[in-house]
């Protein structure tokens, strides 16, 4: 099938002019029907077509900066360690629990087992810090004619993924304070925690999200007084980690992936 240059050409200006330039683009050539075009000419009109696209990929860049837009995940590899459900992991001095669950892929109706660390010993229900242990899975399906929702400007990626399958995220410290007045008095309570927020896409129609994190420090206190000045009671601030001790933390918690592991059941 022969192919119309000039019409090419000018059906891709049109395409690009009319749906990407905010503002119109002059080209140095234009072409008659029945004319014929020079290499050169053709060069120079695509060369002014490059130049006025990359000059809204430039505005655009821009504006993402200026709202935060993370174009450019930080990336890391695993390498992935195959435990027994039950066995223990130290990272750091913190002791984890290998626990195990199935859960469905959405997009082949089969059954696959995830396994991954979880702060504690479930043999004797302490994790040692302020209660129960426990390990929590979710994962989000897709109808056969949707699609799975994407993550919002992750901050993470996993090189290669986990068992292939891609693998994003979050990662971050955070610090939360709260402050509850009753009859009695008021109540505090402070905390801080470093975590991973990682999500798995099994398949087009299949994300997990799995949470990975260090011990959470908390405090409390009360008081007999009532009112909304919390500042007095220092000593409930929680011992949040500096810079070099998160930063190891987090090397840590980007540990704990290595003993995720899926697999069809």
């Amino acid at each position: 099938m022969k192919v119309n240059f000039v019409s090419l050409v000018a059906g891709v200006f049109l395409a690009v002019s009319g749906s990407l330039l905010a503002s119109s683009v002059t080209v140095p050539f234009v072409f008659s029907s029945g004319q014929k075009a020079k290499a050169s000419d053709i060069n120079s009109n695509f060369t002014a077509l490059a130049n006025a696209i990359n000059g809204i990929d430039g505005r655009v860049s821009s504006i993402e900066s200026k709202a935060g837009v993370n174009k450019s995940p930080i990336g890391f590899s695993v390498s992935q360690t195959d435990m027994p459900v039950g066995s223990k992991v130290t990272v750091n001095g913190t002791e984890y629990t290998i626990a195990q669950f199935e859960f469905p892929r959405f997009d082949t109706d089969d059954v696959y087992i995830i396994k991954f660390p979880a702060v504690g010993d479930f043999s004797t229900g302490n994790n040692g810090s302020n209660g129960n242990v426990y390990a929590q899975l979710s994962v989000q399906g897709a109808y056969t004619n949707q699609e799975i929702s994407a993550l919002d400007s992750p901050n993470f990626t996993v090189n290669n993924g986990i068992n292939g399958f891609p693998t994003f995220g979050w990662e971050s410290p955070n610090y939360s304070a709260s402050l509850s007045v009753s009859g009695s008095g008021r109540s505090f309570s402070t905390s801080f925690s470093q975590h991973l927020s990682t999500h798995i896409f099994v398949g087009d129609k299949t994300k997990l999200s799995l949470y990975l994190s260090a011990p959470i420090q908390t405090k409390n206190a009360s008081s007999p007084i009532r009112s909304a000045d919390a500042t007095a009671h220092v000593p409930v601030y929680p011992n949040v980690k500096i810079s070099s001790e998160r930063e190891q933390i987090r090397q840590n918690t980007r540990q704990l992936l290595s003993y995720v592991v899926i697999k069809k059941k």
